[in-house]
């Protein structure tokens, strides 16, 4: 009995902890939503710790959901719904999405206009970016694109990390 007490105790200090020191704070990317001028719909944040779910749905009708991960190190990753068919299509559309739904994001927010500047990479060097493989584009900050098809609807997915400095 003492055995199991003794367990209980360690398994609280360990869980009530003091959290960790993170140089950069988690915070939702669209802050305007509430505004009567916003795009944006259905926008939810949730968060706890380093790890956070935003969600959103723009004028054109694609869903954004968006997973972030931010402490010393971030990582945001972009799960852009689009509704189709899309499965035979080649790389370079997927390449061609990432870049448009960067562009859609950005007229979208004023405070996402800058995303625009990914879609232009994306568009100007749509080679440099191979599905699935994660590509340095500066120093310490990577970029992936993928694809997740299905019948009716597919995801473009957008990962950018950047590590600590």
């Amino acid at each position: 009995m003492k055995l199991l007490q003794i367990l209980f105790v360690i398994l609280l200090f360990t869980s009530c902890q003091e959290e960790q020191k993170c140089k950069y704070k988690i915070s939702p990317i669209f802050t305007s939503v509430t505004s009567p001028t916003s795009k944006i719909k259905d926008h939810s944040f949730d968060h706890k710790g380093t790890k956070a779910t935003e969600k959103a749905t723009f004028p054109n009708g694609v869903r954004l959901e968006l997973f972030q991960t931010i402490c010393n190190d971030s990582q945001q990753e972009y799960h852009f719904f689009i509704k189709g068919d899309f499965r035979n299509q080649p790389d370079d559309f997927w390449i061609n999405q990432a870049a448009q739904q960067f562009f859609n994001m950005a007229g979208s927010a004023k405070e996402v206009e800058g995303v625009s500047a990914y879609g232009v990479l994306f568009q100007n060097d749509p080679k440099m970016y191979p599905l699935g493989e994660k590509v340095g584009i500066q120093d310490g900050i990577f970029v992936k694109i993928d694809k997740l098809v299905g019948i009716d609807e597919s995801q473009v997915i957008i990962t950018i990390s950047q590590g600590a400095g």
